[in-house]
């Protein structure tokens, strides 16, 4: 386990086109995405499991400072794990690692929205979560800008 450096920003960005992928989702643009795997290492937080040269998961976040949380708290924007090292500790490896630097900056708590209703591991994800100290508390909507 190890945060991301300049450099990683393909790895990173193949975990979460292979997530988004999983999800049923189309991810975008690959330039957009090294471009955004790029900032999040520099700003943000990215976290990578390795087993030998290979990426087994990665964890991307973001802190967000709000009034309604008194303050900073971190945001799980995308987390994966290979799917032949599932159930073998590595997510919760990486979420246990981004609590404690989330608790070392002073965070809050930490968020993570879940997949749609009709994900077929949606209730895998939701204990996964829950075994790991999350409470679930609802659903998030969005809106896309520009179109």
């Amino acid at each position: 386990m190890r945060p991301a450096q300049p450099g990683d920003e393909d790895a990173v960005a193949d975990a979460v086109a292979a997530l988004l992928v999983e999800l049923g989702a189309t991810p975008p643009d690959r330039d957009a995405m090294v471009d955004a795997a790029r900032a999040v290492i520099a700003v943000d937080v990215a976290l990578i499991a390795e087993e030998g040269d290979a990426v087994v998961g990665v964890l991307a976040a973001s802190w967000i400072t709000t009034v309604h949380a008194g303050g900073m708290y971190g945001l799980i924007q995308d987390l994966w794990v290979d799917g032949a090292r599932r159930s073998a500790g590595v997510g919760a490896e990486l979420v246990a690692s981004f609590c404690a630097l989330a608790e070392a900056r002073g965070a809050t708590r930490i968020e993570v929205g879940l997949p749609r209703d009709t994900f077929p591991a949606l209730a895998a994800t939701r204990r996964f979560y829950e075994r790991n100290g999350f409470d679930v508390v609802g659903v998030r909507a969005r809106r896309r800008v520009g179109e």
